[in-house]
């Protein structure tokens, strides 16, 4: 077994209990409260297979972005997939970023078929290993899409190969823009491009090993969103002049040096409430790559910085075991780039309380977020614990590793459970979900394909 996830395992048996009595555990979505409104995934939802052009199974698309392309039938979605039950000695031939259109999702859905998928990574795996995790795009002036995307280059067990990988996609024809390395970024979770750059959740600081599991089990608030500046635009801001640099040796100087705010909800200690503004202004460009340095820390002392989202004005971060979702406001300039943070810091997050552990979050078509939320996240701990999952879920019967689909209002910051899970969950470990204009579309980061809601809207409820 591999070292890191040896370790973790360990620590989850060891620390669980301690964990559990502490006061953190996770709480299960009932069986009613999920609403009204709220529709199971076993009776609205049905599962997509995928399979590559070699006929081999697509598993653990663990997020995904939707392209629009004028009319529903044009609009496409890229999917980030790689099985991470592989091992890193093992790697998942399967792994890659794929384009399948809605047209063929629906078509695929209705009659039970398998979607033609075109895999836009081939030529960059050509030569280069690509586990991708988080993925996040924007357009281009010049047309087509800017792709972000979290490469896990040591596998799921991540650590210091983690590196930001930077594309541009038209049609599907993907180039490689830029490489992102820095030991800093080796918790790197998410990503949304912006002009100059890249916004990223970063899920902690410690790279692998006894301290990595240490920050899984007991959750410190070690996370945080950095501002990486894309250094193709400007060579001089490559953050990767020594890639082999300790990043825990660094960490509490980068945290200056970054400029960071320490910044997070009610429980961030005293001592680290007061902005740590050494040589960065607040109100500094977040889209260009004038800087004195090419990574900088918009907020800090978050419990594990997972999906991130911008629309509308604001940033919204899913900080995982806090069980809530952390908005506030960012500065727009007259081109609709994003600008500045305004004053991000503890008092101007909005906090907005969930049932569970929220993973990856989405823009829904009418502008709210969309949090794809863990009911358990002991269960999922358990549920991808290659050893444990089985004498849990097929000899003691217990299904584990349900989730949910929450939208969220942006403007009064109500929640609406919109798509629940059961205790038997038919699709385990969801991580995502994407509203197209002919229903929801879920990932998970283990199970294989993906799960089709036709007809739901995030807005409107179950369909007629």
């Amino acid at each position: 077994m591999r070292r890191a996830f040896a370790t973790l395992v360990a620590a989850v048996t060891i620390g669980g209990t301690a964990f559990w009595i502490a006061g953190d555990r996770p709480t299960p979505l009932a069986a009613g409260s999920a609403g009204a409104e709220a529709l199971r995934m076993r009776d609205a939802c049905r599962p997509v297979d995928l399979r590559s052009a070699e006929g081999g199974e697509i598993r653990g698309v663990e997020d995904m972005v939707l392209l629009p392309g004028g009319d529903t039938a044009k609009d496409r979605l890229v999917l980030s997939a790689y099985d991470r039950s592989t091992g890193d000695a093992n790697p998942d031939l399967e792994a890659g970023l794929y384009a399948l259109t809605v047209e063929a999702l629906v078509a695929a859905g209705e009659t039970g078929g398998v979607p033609p998928l075109a895999r836009l990574s081939e030529a960059f795996q050509a030569d280069r290993p690509l586990f991708p995790h988080g993925i996040g795009a924007r357009p281009r002036p010049e047309g087509g899409h800017r792709l972000a995307v979290v490469n896990r280059r040591d596998g799921d067990r991540g650590g210091r190969g983690t590196v930001i990988e930077l594309f541009d996609l038209d049609g599907t024809t993907l180039a490689h823009h830029a490489t992102i390395a820095d030991p800093r970024l080796c918790r790197a979770n998410d990503v949304v491009p912006v002009a100059g750059g890249v916004l990223a959740s970063l899920d902690g600081r410690a790279c692998e090993g006894f301290d990595r599991a240490i920050e899984l089990v007991f959750a410190p608030r070690r996370g945080r969103i950095v501002l990486v500046a894309d250094p193709a635009a400007d060579p001089a801001a490559d953050p990767a002049a020594d890639p082999a640099a300790d990043p825990e040796a660094v960490s509490e100087a980068a945290r200056r040096t970054d400029a960071g705010l320490a910044t997070g909800p009610d429980a961030v200690a005293p001592e680290e409430s007061a902005p740590l503004t050494d040589g960065w202004d607040p109100a500094s460009a977040i889209g260009t790559v004038e800087l004195a340095n090419p990574i900088r820390t918009v907020a800090d002392n978050l419990a594990f910085a997972n999906g991130l989202a911008l629309a509308g004005g604001r940033l919204a971060v899913a900080p995982t075991r806090d069980q809530a979702l952390l908005e506030a406001p960012i500065d727009l300039g007259g081109d609709g780039e994003p600008t500045s943070i305004a004053a991000v810091g503890e008092h101007t997050w909005r906090r907005i309380d969930l049932d569970g552990g929220p993973d990856n979050l989405e823009v829904a078509r009418d502008g709210a977020w969309l949090a794809t939320v863990h009911d358990s996240l002991i269960g999922l701990a358990i549920h991808r614990t290659p050893w444990l999952a089985p004498l849990v879920e097929d000899v003691a019967g217990i299904r584990l590793a349900s989730s949910h689909v929450t939208r969220v209002d942006p403007a009064t910051g109500r929640s609406r459970v919109i798509l629940a899970d059961d205790g038997d969950p038919v699709f385990p470990a969801a991580t995502i979900a994407v509203e197209t204009g002919a229903g929801l579309v879920l990932g998970s980061v283990t199970e294989a394909g993906l799960l089709f809601c036709p007809g739901l809207s995030a807005s409107a409820g179950p369909p007629a």
